[in-house]
């Protein structure tokens, strides 16, 4: 995704009266491989509850439950495949309430064509976000729902799909996926 998906420029003077608006920052990693690689992402540290979102815990898969998975995988004779989504938090759009105002990064325009102070106007999940994880969680759960999965009742991040003599489990770990599957 680009900026253009996950936030929109807005001039300063037209952001309501009292918003707060949030830093950002542009991390910088150097990848085994020596790829450079860097993202924009929030300020989370300066989010408050209430303002910019309402809740953020996020379920991720117990410990404990990943063994069973793999202990599963080893007595039903399953293959084991797993995954990363490239990306994740910022396929999740942001509810309306959520939505909030950010300053772009240094190597960002700041101004517009009049000299004019922009901001951003967030609508995406951005990773440094403190709901971000929470929102790709529910994507992806009712997504995986969508798709015919059940969700596990007492692990929230394990999911599951028979059909036939077939089996179909995943289990999600924030934007990991373990995938257990029969032929």
């Amino acid at each position: 995704l680009n900026r253009q998906q996950c936030a929109h420029e807005e001039l300063l003077e037209n952001v309501p009266a009292g918003t707060k608006i949030i830093g950002s920052l542009t991390p910088r990693n150097i990848k085994r491989s020596g790829k450079k690689k860097s993202r924009v992402t929030a300020r989370g540290d300066e989010m408050e509850q209430g303002v910019h979102y309402t809740r953020s815990h996020s379920p991720t898969i117990m410990h404990v439950s990943m063994r069973f998975l793999f202990s599963l995988a080893a007595a039903m004779n399953l293959k084991i495949m797993g995954g990363d989504f490239s990306q994740a938090y910022t396929n999740a759009d942001l509810p309306e309430a959520e939505q909030y105002y950010m300053w772009p990064p240094k190597a960002a325009r700041q101004y517009d064509a009049q000299g004019r102070r922009l901001v951003w106007h967030v609508v995406k999940s951005l990773y440094g976000g403190k709901q971000a994880g929470r929102n790709w969680y529910f994507l992806l759960k009712d997504f995986l729902l969508a798709q015919g999965f059940t969700q596990c009742y007492a692990e929230p991040c394990i999911f599951f799909r028979r059909t036939g003599k077939n089996i179909l489990i995943i289990g999600a770990y924030v934007d990991d996926l373990i995938v257990l599957y029969s032929d």
